[in-house]
This record gives structure tokens, C-alpha cells and sequence, in this order.
């Protein structure tokens, strides 16, 4: 933590694998820097309501608040210096966030070991900003316009996607083997994870058996209800029969229809991957099928696309 004579104060704050700096306006008596215990300090403020006061020492540090007084102590160790960053393609931080949200939340690959599946593939170029997450078993797209600026391509780090800003503009680009996000007062920087994304182009299908349109809602409600009966989530499959302008949504005996657009055909899919696909593309969902193989579901919108394998028919 550093207060400066400019009237500001800036917390860095690192794991050596994640960096985040972030730069605010205070009323400072006295300039200085002290490095303070991160998690217990964070932990106190998000607790303190009003004006805090921060008075420090050569061995500890005192948080005023209110008729509260606490103490932290101050470490004497250098602090590890941040890799400069300059330039980057221009990002506003609510468009990646979202782009980045809705791929995660469809497909990431938490705790799966293999660290370039648990990150989301984010690319801007030519005014386009592409954000790509799979598991291997199926992957998810969102597309829409970036500000511009230099080219960028990377995975951000699983790590990363909790820290990504909320708003405002920001560059966004490669240094020292770091992803960086820099703006007038915050940096965000992760280390990049080693390897070769998934070439995932070559999985989207290009032709189809059928083609079936529905309304995502009710599709999904009905896909919970019928799934949450069966014995085991682990090992459930949904079927989805098309017949006649309906789709027939069953698990383990249970049923439930839906009014849906399109040809006679079967589909079976893992219910929790059926339902996360759904949910991204929005309120009407195109599902463009390959007998037993990938079915591809967009939306009305077209910047969110899924492709979701299906399970074998037992």
C-alpha cells in the first residue's frame, strides 16, 4: 500500500502468479509505503462501513474506523516489482466480462488438470472480440464488437477470470509471459498458460440432418424437472424427441413437452450440458443437428454459439 504527495492511494497485491494494482483517491498527511498482510486487511475493510484511516509503522499498521481501532502488522521484505505494460488492443471491461462469463459458465473446465482447458480463449481482431471456452465434450462461442486497437490473442488463466474489472476502458495485451489489463488506475496481470489451445473450428459441423427451432426457457425447465427424478445425476441422459411440432422432453420415465419448429428427430444429451447450452444463446434457440453426432445451438442474436456432443442411445 502506497500513499503518495498526487493525493492518492495504490494497493498492489500478488501471489506471483496474479498481480492487481489499483489506484484511489484519498486525503494523505503523510507519504509512505508499508506492505500489509493482503487476505486479513481485505477481509477487515470489506467489513468497515465510512471513512477508514490507515496510520503506519515500521512494524505495524493501525485501521481506524468509526470507534473501531485495529492493528495489522507490516512485513519488512521487498516487494516483487511489477512488468511494465504499454500498449494492447482497446477492450471496454463490461464487453470482455460478459463474453468471458457466459463461455465459462457454459463450459470451463475447473479442477480438470489440464490448465489451458480451465482458461477462456479470447481473441480481438478487426474490431471483433471472440471469447471460446470447452471441456473437451463441448465448447462454447460469444462474439461481439471490441473497440480496436492493436491485435490480441491469448488464454486468460482460469486465475484471472475472478479479477477481469467490472467497467471502464482498458488495453488489454502480452508481456514478460503475462496476460496484462491496464487502465488509468488498475492493472491486472496473470501468467499465461503454456500451450496449444484446441484447434475447435474443426469440431463445429458444417452440414446438417435437422433443424429445429424452440423457445430456451421452457425447454430448460422441463429438461431440470424430468432430470432431477432420476436415481443418479452422474450417469442421466435427456431424451428430446421432435414429433410433429413438439419436442418431447424424457429421463428415466419422466416426461414433459414443449412446443418447438422443425423436423422429426431424436436427440440425448447429458442434462446439465443440454441445459448450460440453452441458457448462453438466449430466449430462442436454433438447434442444428448431426444424426448421433454434434448439435449446434445459436441464438436470435447469433453472438453465442454452443456445439454439445451427444450421448449414446442406450
Amino acid at each position: 500500500m502506497t500513499a503518495s504527495e498526487t493525493g492518492h492511494v495504490t494497493i498492489e497485491a500478488t501471489d506471483l502468479e496474479s498481480y492487481v494494482c489499483m489506484s484511489r483517491p484519498a486525503t494523505v498527511s503523510e507519504p509512505g509505503t508499508a506492505i500489509i498482510p493482503a487476505r486479513k486487511l481485505a477481509g477487515l475493510l470489506s467489513s468497515l462501513r465510512g471513512q477508514v484511516k490507515v496510520e503506519t509503522t515500521d512494524a505495524v499498521a493501525t485501521i481506524r474506523c468509526g470507534r473501531g481501532r485495529y492493528t495489522l502488522p507490516v512485513y519488512g521484505e521487498d516487494y516483487p516489482d511489477a512488468q511494465p505494460f504499454t500498449g494492447g488492443a482497446s477492450v471496454y471491461a463490461d464487453i470482455l466480462r460478459e463474453a468471458v462469463a457466459a463461455v465459462s459458465s457454459c463450459c470451463c473446465a475447473p479442477n480438470s488438470g489440464r490448465a489451458i482447458l480451465e482458461g477462456v480463449h479470447v481473441r480481438i481482431a478487426d474490431g471483433q472480440l471472440t471469447a471460446t471456452a470447452t471441456d473437451g465434450r463441448r465448447l462454447a462461442r460469444w462474439t461481439t464488437a471490441a473497440v480496436g486497437g492493436q491485435q490480441f490473442e491469448a488464454v486468460i488463466p482460469g486465475s484471472m477470470l475472478p479479477l477481469l474489472p467490472k467497467g471502464g476502458a482498458y488495453l488489454i495485451g502480452i508481456n514478460a509471459g503475462a496476460v496484462h489489463m491496464h487502465s488509468i488506475e488498475e492493472t491486472i496481470s496473470c501468467r499465461m498458460v503454456e500451450g496449444q489451445y484446441p484447434n475447435i473450428d474443426q469440431v463445429i459441423p458444417a452440414e446438417f440432418a435437422h433443424d429445429v427451432t424452440v423457445d430456451a426457457p421452457p425447454a430448460i425447465d422441463a429438461v431440470r424437472r424430468v432430470s432431477q427424478l432420476h436415481d443418479s445425476k452422474d450417469d442421466a441422459s435427456v431424451s428430446l424427441s421432435v414429433v410433429g411440432g413438439e419436442m418431447r422432453i424424457e429421463c428415466a420415465g419422466s416426461v414433459e413437452s414443449v412446443d418447438c419448429v422443425g423436423g422429426d428427430c431424436t436427440m440425448q444429451f447429458n442434462p446439465s450440458y443440454i441445459v448450460d447450452a440453452l441458457r448462453m444463446v438466449g430466449a430462442r434457440a436454433r438447434m442444428q443437428i448431426v444424426d448421433s453426432g454434434p448439435v449446434l445451438i445459436t441464438g436470435a442474436e447469433e453472438r453465442a454459439m454452443a456445439v454439445v456432443m451427444q450421448m449414446r442411445k442406450g
